[in-house]
């Protein structure tokens, strides 16, 4: 699948959408069985996952450069 042709698609397959996040077809389809993704099932097998869905869970929960660069405790 050529990356171009997945950015202009606005629903995208399992595996699709495991190319554009990066996240395993397993860990998607654990997001779509929790509704954590809005995701659809036309004929009943084949589940499409919208973008936006995927470009919001990927922006939820950020962190702030403080957090991320905590260092030990003192002693």
């Amino acid at each position: 699948m050529d990356e171009k042709t997945i950015l202009l698609k606005p629903l995208l397959t399992l595996k699709e959408a495991s190319l554009y996040t990066s996240l395993s077809v397993v860990h998607l389809r654990f997001l779509v069985y929790n509704n954590r993704i809005t995701s659809y099932k036309p004929g009943g097998k084949l589940v499409y996952i919208e973008r936006s869905s995927l470009d919001a869970y990927l922006r939820s929960n950020p962190s702030t450069a403080s957090t991320t660069s905590k260092k030990g405790g003192t002693k």
